[in-house]
């Protein structure tokens, strides 16, 4: 199953800037952005005042990047590209 993500900070001015740290939201199913988002660190936050973002940018918030989930390996059948590569390049 996969996880939509996407990034905000609290707007500038609304907090220090040392507090505005990237958190890590889960996409909510539907196209409509709710209200009030809860990061994966457990942090509520108005809609009204994130900046929101497709990627980090900025300090981002430990404890969600501990919490979010991280993307599964691609496992290929035949191994990886660079095993490959050293294999033959050991039979040369």
């Amino acid at each position: 199953m996969t996880t939509r993500l996407f990034f905000g900070r609290q707007l500038p001015g609304t907090v220090g800037e040392s507090r505005r740290v990237v958190h890590v939201f889960k996409v909510p199913p539907g196209e409509e952005i709710p209200n009030q988002l809860t990061a994966y660190c457990g942090v509520v936050l108005g809609r009204d005042e994130l900046e929101l973002h497709g990627e980090v940018r900025g300090m981002p918030c430990e404890r969600c990047l501990r919490e979010a989930p991280t993307p599964a390996p691609e496992v290929s059948e035949g191994g990886s590209p660079d095993h490959e590569e050293s294999a033959q390049a050991n039979d040369d």
